[in-house]
């Protein structure tokens, strides 16, 4: 017994000494290995199918690779060749923009009666005679365009990394395909718990991920679509590069695309093109908007939803640290962590007790801490 209080500390010891270096060692490749087993989830019901028909399994994860590569390729190589394109024109819009003073006359709008009357509300608490916009405006232009500038030789200058991450993640992908089930059986097998809980864990992580790539990433994509959809028929200018925008904001909860169209929509009635305006009120409204209520709900239907708050800095907290992938591991970590903490709650705290709902007073509501 003695013995083995020494050895099991040392082994404990050399084993966590030993995975630091593996990690460090896989650290570099975090970001493909992370997309491919994303997508490797995705398309795993799919996957297994064709294996089912298909007696090699190397033939099939070959299959599946290159179906991955047509969906993800062609699209994206479509959709950045045209936003390259309307991000140069945009920027050649704002210059010439810039240079013809236009946005001069747009600021005399601010001399109707209506905007004079605020404006001398507002000066007894502010100074606003020592507020110059036409400067105000020239530096908010010259900074947007150098840093246009800047983000467009960044992307150049990064091309070749992306590819070969790119890479990597589709030679990760084939063997999530081949051997993939021997490897999450082999995970599963690591986690210390019981074999109930183990698949609570595992199919909390499935569901988060599949259920933000359908339920975030596509319908945002459909409300971006639809978005700049509406802009290129009002003929208004860079349809993919507002639509983009309108996608990515539609992920974040709580902000969305009407941070994009309502102005636009604004500035058009400003213009007094009142049809265009309205137009683009209800189309944004009533469509764009609405796809998140009805479509959402379909897609994910029996998903267990995070708290909007704990949502919100997941997903802003996930960017920040793992850039576009944040935008699905910081759900999954997050919900992971809730997982974890209510078996903790229910197999540790109080093991004995089920939560119930009250059905005192008539009130339905439960007794228990509620959930996240």
């Amino acid at each position: 017994m003695k013995r083995d209080y020494i050895i099991i500390p040392v082994l404990l010891g050399f084993a966590l000494l030993v995975a630091y270096a593996f990690y460090l060692i896989w650290r570099p490749f975090f970001i493909p290995l992370s997309w491919a087993a994303i997508f490797g989830i995705l398309f795993f019901p799919l996957n297994r199918r064709l294996q089912r028909t298909i007696s090699s399994q190397g033939l099939s994860a070959l299959i599946m690779t290159l179906l991955v590569i047509v969906i993800l390729v062609v699209p994206l190589t479509i959709l950045s060749i045209l936003l390259v394109a309307e991000v140069v024109s945009t920027y050649e819009l704002i210059q010439a923009w810039f240079h013809s003073g236009v946005y001069k006359h747009m600021l005399s709008y601010f001399d109707q009666p209506f905007f004079q009357n605020l404006l001398r509300r507002a000066d007894d608490v502010i100074d606003l005679g020592s507020i110059d916009l036409s400067s105000i405006v020239s530096s908010v232009m010259q900074r947007l365009s150098s840093f246009a500038v800047s983000q467009l030789s960044d992307i150049v200058q990064n091309f070749s990394r992306f590819l070969f991450s790119f890479i990597l993640m589709i030679f990760t992908l084939f063997y999530l395909f081949k051997d993939g089930e021997k490897i999450v059986g082999f995970l599963r097998s690591l986690i210390p718990l019981p074999p109930q809980r183990r698949e609570e864990i595992t199919s909390q992580f499935t569901e988060v991920i599949t259920a933000t790539v359908l339920g975030d990433l596509v319908v945002a994509a459909l409300q971006g679509l639809l978005g700049g959809i509406a802009f290129w028929i009002l003929g208004l200018p860079s349809p993919v590069f507002w639509g983009s925008l309108m996608a990515f904001l539609s992920i974040l909860p709580v902000v969305g695309a009407p941070i994009v169209y309502v102005p636009a929509a604004v500035i058009l009635l400003i213009q007094n093109q009142y049809v265009k305006g309205v137009i683009l009120l209800i189309w944004g409204s009533v469509i764009v908007s609405q796809i998140d209520n009805f479509l959402r709900p379909i897609l994910i239907s029996g998903r267990t939803k995070l708290h909007t708050l704990v949502l919100f800095f997941s997903i802003l907290g996930g960017i920040y640290i793992y850039g576009f992938l944040g935008i699905i591991m910081g759900p999954v970590i997050a919900s992971l962590l809730l997982a974890i903490l209510r078996i903790y709650r229910e197999d540790i705290v109080s093991p004995q007790h089920t939560v119930q709902p009250s059905v005192a007073a008539g009130t339905g509501e439960s007794d228990q801490p509620g959930e996240l």
